[in-house]
């Protein structure tokens, strides 16, 4: 791969990238906003792209397909990862309305103008959605619309959701 900065001025865009029929590839950059780093980031993610595509069956989601190497993976992962903390005893958001409604299923959790709901029902209600969504073979990841006017149901609905 041939990576090329072009000055600023250059009118065409910010990034060219061109595929010679050798099958090699070239990246020209507009470096006032591009660097060498970034485009060769870019040829890089482009071949392991092209890589994962060449090693996938005919039909493969497109969200399984690789841009990142393993080793960027790994770096990015580590990078990002943070501290090391023991969750083992961290509640997940919606775990904490469930430990509410064991402990005060009475208490008031949602109010709006005159309109309230317990810990109770709104866990219950929660519960039904995401039963409901794992019956429909929604799994951990996949993306999933909401679509309500402001009010409880908006507020179960994503309850449910993280539940599921």
């Amino acid at each position: 791969a041939d990576v090329k900065p072009m000055p600023p001025t250059h009118p065409v865009c910010d990034l060219v990238f061109e595929v010679s029929s050798e099958k090699q590839c070239s990246v020209t950059f507009d470096t006032s906003k591009w660097n060498s780093t970034m485009a060769n980031r870019f040829l890089e993610s482009y071949s392991t792209l092209l890589g994962s595509i060449l090693e996938s069956s005919n039909e493969v989601q497109v969200k399984k397909l690789d841009i990142l190497d393993a080793a960027t993976k790994f770096d990015l992962a580590r990078a990002l990862s943070g501290p090391v903390r023991d969750n083992e005893n961290e509640l997940l958001f919606h775990q904490f309305v469930e430990r509410a409604a064991n402990e005060h299923p009475d208490v008031v959790a949602l109010k709006m103008l005159d309109d309230e709901m317990t810990y109770r029902e709104f866990d219950e209600r929660a519960n039904q959605l995401a039963n409901y969504l794992i019956s429909k073979g929604i799994q951990v990841e996949d993306c999933i619309g909401v679509l309500f006017p402001r009010g409880f149901d908006q507020l179960v609905a994503v309850f449910g959701i993280l539940k599921a």
